[in-house]
């Protein structure tokens, strides 16, 4: 059963935890890093900012 207060394409879960959702347009990955890397990009896209990429500083 849904109530509406959450649309599923707005929902990111990742981790341990996402093997326990099944949640259709949801953004659900089994891998925390990957959900984050692809929230990221969301996130920037619709900032309209580039992602930056980390510098070493090795």
């Amino acid at each position: 059963m849904t109530t509406g207060d959450i649309n599923p394409d707005e929902l990111w879960i990742g981790g341990k935890i996402a093997k326990n959702f099944e949640l259709k347009n949801a953004h659900i990955n089994q891998g925390k890093k990957k959900t984050i890397s692809e929230l990221k990009k969301v996130i920037s896209k619709n900032l309209g900012v580039t992602e930056s990429k980390p510098t070493s500083n090795r």
